[in-house]
């Protein structure tokens, strides 16, 4: 079941994206969707980017994330945070 919409899961939102290095949607979305009335919408995309983060790997926060998919390789290079 989705949680009921607060401010704090909007800031969680712009962060998450912020992090995957999304930032039109980081800046945009919660924005728009809050002005359009779509609060229970916000709350279920919330719950949609921490499964997504966890699947990356990265939950917890934005330090040191670097917006990859989690894998092995970053971008066919080494990846920045695991290889450094």
């Amino acid at each position: 079941m989705t949680a009921t919409y607060a401010p704090a899961m909007g800031d969680r939102i712009t962060e998450l994206l912020t992090s995957w290095k999304l930032t039109t949607a980081a800046t945009e979305l919660v924005s728009r969707l809050a002005a359009g009335g779509h609060d229970e919408a916000l709350a279920l995309v919330m719950e949609v980017f921490e499964l997504v983060g966890r699947e990356r790997g990265h939950v917890g926060g934005t330090g040191g994330n670097c917006g990859c998919d989690g894998g092995d390789r970053h971008l066919g290079q080494a990846h920045p945070l695991r290889d450094a």
